[in-house]
């Protein structure tokens, strides 16, 4: 089980440094994040940020990655393994409602929006992501935020006070972010 204050003071020590890659994690990681939204109009320099601030993290089936509620500091890119999210309701067991696999991104909303995470996300299939912190992952994207809150804001498809969904199909179309899903 990940600790998440271990995983948090691991995080620190490395979120300027990223971790160290070979030639294969690093052209596993560029073929990986060209198809995020968030970094395709990333300039060279930008792009060479994310893939030095960047850090592999194994992760265990079983493993609860996010915890809904929580506040959220890291982007994450599945590399490989399968990906469970949990939305909890008062009153109400949590319920499934999407299973991630490879190339797909996650923790994105609560770092655009600084709100606590929306859904549980835990590992069913032993895997490995890849995380940028916050503050690396707003410098990266800059002014291109705005774009994409306006997009979600827009077309969000369901709105609970002041929370708003959108399905991920509808979300991946809009932002034309394609799942690559690994077997």
């Amino acid at each position: 089980m990940i600790d998440g204050q271990s995983f948090h003071r691991f995080a620190e020590t490395t979120k300027h440094l990223g971790t160290k890659k070979t030639a294969e994690n690093r052209k596993n990681l560029e073929v990986l994040l060209k198809d995020i939204a968030f970094f395709k109009n990333l300039t060279n320099e930008q792009k060479e940020m994310v893939l030095e601030r960047m850090f592999r993290v194994p992760v265990k089936a079983g493993d609860i990655v996010v915890h809904q509620g929580a506040h959220g500091d890291y982007f994450y890119v599945i590399e490989d393994g399968s990906f469970q999210i949990f939305v909890s309701r008062p009153g109400k067991f949590p319920k499934l409602v999407d299973t991630l696999s490879k190339g797909s991104a996650m923790g994105h909303l609560s770092l655009l929006y600084n709100i606590p995470r929306a859904a549980s996300i835990k590992c069913e299939k032993d895997g490995v992501l890849w995380a940028l912190g916050r503050d690396s992952f707003l410098e990266a994207i800059g002014p291109g935020s705005d774009h994409l809150k306006t997009l979600f804001e827009k077309n969000a498809d369901i709105a609970i006070g002041k929370e708003k969904f959108m399905s991920l199909s509808r979300f991946l179309s809009l932002t034309g972010l394609s799942r690559v899903n690994g077997s």
